[in-house]
């Protein structure tokens, strides 16, 4: 009813616009006279709260977009200061938090983001268990007349972790640093500078590593002592991060195979994608990193279903065998996604096995559906 009530009150909708339900239809064909008999059913008050409501968050709104621009042109001390004075004034909305944290980040200062997304987190933990009792956010009860933006608790998982490693990075950086290797890194950083390098996505990325070959080529020949100077490139993400899994995969010792794992874990665009595809490059020797990773912080185990389709991708035995005894994760996000890649991989001898995990943890969308394929390749 509030969320209806709001909608009716939309500033500028004129009887010949677009319906803000989205329909496609003019606004005085579709919802104008369902919001007006609502209207009519509400006191004075009731409408002024709400209409005060509806300015609020559009101000909010704006006020989000202009903190994610100044990200955007990598104003970080001025998106710092912003996000933190318009979170006293909407402290609900949790993109001010998001944007404060990515800026710390990028500020190189890991403990403040840190202790940002732990609060982000435990929130957006608090939140979720609100909506499931009252069935509304915390910000739509009676009284609450402010507006909110909650992220669910995996995406503010998702930040602790970069924000865990970004610390952890930090604190392994040399205190007698190499002054050939802060060079190169220097050198690398300059990629994401946008007045120099104005292409973007693929072609942007060809272009700075052709221009960065002999850096690339330099760092490779330095080997691994070169590792704790390039990770924390990685938490900020930008185009020299990028530059980063494929001196990983090239040295393949055991600290830069687990530097794989813990990037694919940020869930960042491209960059995590290209840690799963070198680890799929190195085959069996990624497997023990990737059991080492459920072994360790199993709080951070739902970022960790990339890794399962890595084993799935390497396909080996071992791998097979390693997924199968996944099944018995105590997490059903896991148990339905290993089940999807055992499925998907048509691993028949491991039916029975799924057909326990579904007794214990339901039904699936991806156990069912493994279910469903491999009895009928087990019928054919």
């Amino acid at each position: 009813m509030r969320a209806q009530a709001q909608e009716a009150l939309r500033d500028k909708v004129g009887r010949n616009d677009p319906c803000p339900c989205g329909s496609g239809k003019k606004y005085k064909k579709c919802c104008l006279e369902r919001h007006e008999k609502l209207l009519s059913t509400m006191g004075p008050a009731q409408i002024s709260a709400l209409s005060n409501f509806q300015k609020a968050k559009a101000e909010c709104d704006e006020r989000v977009r202009e903190g994610y621009e100044l990200l955007g042109r990598r104003q970080f001390r001025k998106a710092c200061s912003f996000a933190r004075r318009w979170a006293r004034t909407f402290p609900k909305d949790d993109r001010f938090r998001d944007i404060l944290v990515t800026a710390y980040i990028h500020l190189g200062d890991p403990g403040n983001a840190l202790e940002g997304a732990e609060q982000g987190y435990m929130e957006a933990l608090a939140e979720k268990e609100h909506f499931l009792a009252a069935g509304c956010h915390s910000w739509e009860g009676p009284g609450q007349a402010g507006p909110g933006h909650a992220y669910a608790p995996e995406a503010w998982l998702e930040r602790l972790w970069v924000a865990r490693k970004a610390v952890a990075y930090a604190q392994a950086f040399p205190r007698d640093p190499d002054p050939r290797l802060l060079q190169l890194v220097k050198e690398l950083r300059k990629t994401d500078a946008p007045d120099r390098y104005p292409e973007g996505r693929e072609e942007g990325l060809k272009l700075r590593k052709r221009e960065m070959a002999h850096v690339l080529e330099e760092l490779k020949a330095a080997g691994p002592r070169a590792l704790p100077y390039l990770l924390p490139l990685c938490p900020r993400y930008g185009w020299c991060g990028l530059m980063v899994p494929e001196l990983l995969v090239h040295w393949a010792d055991p600290e830069s195979i687990r530097a794989l794992v813990e990037i694919a874990m940020f869930r960042y665009p491209y960059l995590s994608e290209s840690c799963l595809k070198g680890l799929e490059e190195l085959g069996g020797k990624s497997l023990p990193y990737l059991r080492e990773a459920f072994q360790k912080e199993p709080e951070m185990d739902p970022l960790k279903t990339g890794l399962l389709s890595v084993a799935g991708e390497i396909g080996t035995p071992e791998a097979m065998e390693w997924l199968t005894e996944m099944l018995e994760h105590p997490l059903p996000v896991i148990v339905n996604w290993t089940a999807g890649i055992l499925g998907r991989k048509s691993h028949r001898s491991a039916l029975p096995h799924i057909k326990r995990a579904m007794e214990r943890v339901g039904q699936q969308p991806f156990i069912l559906w493994a279910l469903e394929e491999l009895e009928g390749r087990e019928r054919a």
